[in-house]
């Protein structure tokens, strides 16, 4: 009887220590330690940003194809309201329920200062955007949070 409750108790441990270390969604975020360390830098570039007055803005189509691809839009204008022609664009974007599956857009100029992706977004939930886009020597750089639903276009929540 003892011998069987001592089993079942190591038995609940070692599931419990599966449970614990093989579920992504307990993830850290990517290169949090080294984001915290470099917050000044950071928190500097971000003002930076703003200074600059340049607007994004990000659509997300709903699911346009059988696999659940979805376009993403980015709108990038200035502070007088005109396209911003960019040198480089970056976008990563990751989920907040798994941050360790970062993707990183390429995205294509459709129109003066419209870019244009495509991502498999199959899961509704929240997702991080990490736009980071340049021209000449300016650097304009903002994260967004984007609420998906499973079968409908996206909103932005913060």
């Amino acid at each position: 009887m003892i011998v069987s409750l001592l089993g079942l108790q190591v038995f609940g441990c070692l599931l419990a220590l599966f449970l614990a270390t093989s579920s992504s969604s307990m993830a850290v975020i990517p290169n949090y330690h080294d984001k915290a360390i470099h917050w000044d830098e950071h928190r500097a570039t971000l003002l930076a940003s703003e200074q600059l007055g340049w607007q994004d803005e990000i659509e997300i189509s709903g699911p346009v194809d059988i696999f659940e691809n979805r376009d993403i839009t980015i709108y990038l204008n200035d502070a007088d309201d005109r396209p911003i022609q960019t040198t480089h664009l970056s976008v990563q974007v990751y989920r907040h329920t798994n941050p360790n599956e970062v993707f990183v857009l390429d995205f294509e100029q459709a129109a003066p200062g419209e870019y244009v992706s495509s991502l498999r977004m199959t899961d509704s939930g929240l997702w991080e955007f990490e736009v980071e886009a340049t021209r000449d020597d300016s650097r304009f750089v903002r994260s967004r949070t984007m609420e998906v639903f499973s079968d409908g276009p996206a909103k932005v929540s913060r």
